[in-house]
């Protein structure tokens, strides 16, 4: 027994190592102070002592108000009520120098996503920090736990923040690079593909020492050399452009780049490529032979035709929009530049037909603009014909008297957008806005 007054002594474990004896000492104890019941006051003479509330296992929405903290309650036995005072003063104190509360602004927090507030809700969890808003300020956050737990939470916290905010950063560099050019690839048989802008990005910069992601998720290895991209999957090879875009414009996939300053060229398509078999297809019902296919590329036409299309999508609603079709047009050879360069003019409206209104002509089957009263053969046999893109829009019946189509309903502006020979099975197209078809490609035959 201790006769000497308990001066330095704050704490006293007993270590039983024999279960009948650690039993019979239980109930000794309860015998004395009773049962202690989690979250009651205990018995005798004892205090309780909120300490740091244990961490709920998710603190997300981390600005919840109305989150309920849970409480420790130690139960502190001594001989005395003065030595539990003193116990409980000194857990109190050893609480207070170890606890740190630290602020932060909600705004601060709005670049996390729900799975980074969840990953902080955790970590912080594992050190024991509450994340708790202020009822009296709003808009501020309280971090609160013992200091060293409080500093790592706050500098996870602060990291995660960093990290996103170099993502936008980063992102925004993607967005303004793929804004301007164009990296796009084309496996055998297929059209042209975008790189999405992560990958557009290290390509346009060079950093493609690994690989690069397509918008399947593919990778693909870069062979400068050759501008030409290797599946790592299946091996298979792509070739690889990059077109660069003007601040109005983007230029469509399928077109090769131009100089700096030029608004109008024409190309002459490989027969093996995939883009002239395609043409090719469309012309399928033409008995004649294909001499050369030619893509159009004018920047004013296209841009002209892009915001028409817009404009007819915002006007007809989605249920119908612009209704854009490929369309064939017969010429001749001496048209045929003014065509290519200042686009399909209403001013020559009735150099073949006006039966179904004075406008631009247009078929659905090539084999009908095929013939020689349109497509007006040269000396040496040969013909011409443009295949076109048409905004045909909601169309009617047409009649030969019409200058423009009729209204669609009673307001003055609201006017169906194109004629039709057949309202059931429309061959004929006519259209009245010189930027309502685009000539994308010219197609000699004979």
């Amino acid at each position: 027994m201790l006769v000497a007054p308990l001066q330095c002594l704050s704490t006293v474990r007993l270590v039983v190592t024999k279960i009948n004896v650690f039993l019979e000492f239980k109930r000794c104890l309860q015998t004395h102070f009773g049962v202690v019941q989690p979250r009651k006051a205990s018995r005798g003479k004892s205090q309780e002592v909120k300490t740091q509330p244990s961490p709920r296992p998710d603190l997300g929405p981390l600005w919840n108000l109305g989150q309920v903290h849970s409480s420790t309650k130690l139960l502190v036995i001594g001989l005395c009520n003065e030595a539990v005072a003193s116990a409980m003063q000194k857990l109190k104190q050893a609480y207070e120098d170890h606890s740190y509360q630290q602020e932060m602004s909600v705004e601060e927090l709005t670049t996390l996503t729900q799975e980074d507030i969840a990953e902080l809700a955790s970590k912080m969890a594992a050190l024991g920090v509450q994340a708790e808003l202020d009822r009296t300020q709003s808009g501020v956050l309280f971090l609160r736990g013992l200091r060293n737990a409080v500093e790592q939470a706050c500098h996870a916290v602060e990291s995660t923040i960093r990290k996103n905010l170099s993502k936008e950063v980063q992102k925004q560099k993607q967005d303004e690079i793929y804004a301007q050019v164009a990296w796009c690839f084309q496996e055998v048989g297929s059209n042209w593909e975008r790189f999405p802008p992560q990958a557009n990005y290290l390509l346009e910069k060079g950093d493609v020492s690994g690989a690069v992601k397509d918008g399947k998720g593919m990778q693909w290895t870069v062979d400068w050399g050759k501008m030409e991209a290797t599946n790592k999957s299946t091996n298979q090879v792509a070739k690889l452009k990059r077109l660069e875009n003007l601040p109005d414009f983007s230029l469509p996939l399928n077109w090769d780049s131009m100089p700096n300053g030029q608004l109008f060229q024409t190309f002459i398509l490989n027969p093996s490529s995939s883009e002239y078999q395609q043409v090719r297809r469309e012309f399928k019902k033409v008995s004649k032979t294909i001499i050369k296919i030619e893509r159009i590329q004018n920047i004013r036409l296209r841009q002209s035709y892009e915001v028409l299309k817009k404009q007819l999508e915002d006007k007809n609603g989605p249920s119908c929009g612009a209704m854009e079709r490929v369309l064939f047009h017969g010429t001749t050879s001496a048209a045929c530049d003014s065509i290519q360069r200042t686009g399909f003019s209403r001013s020559f409206a009735g150099q073949n037909a006006t039966k179904y209104g004075v406008g631009v002509y247009f078929a659905v089957d090539a084999s009908y603009s095929e013939h020689p009263t349109y497509s007006i053969p040269e000396a040496d046999e040969s013909q011409r014909m443009f295949m076109a893109l048409v905004l045909t829009g909601q169309h009617t019946l047409g009649t030969e008297d019409m200058k423009v189509p009729p209204q669609h309903s009673p307001l003055q502006s609201d006017r169906y957008d194109s004629l039709v020979n057949d309202l059931d099975n429309p061959k004929i197209f006519v259209v009245f806005h010189d930027s309502q078809a685009y000539p994308e490609y010219l197609i000699t035959f004979k």
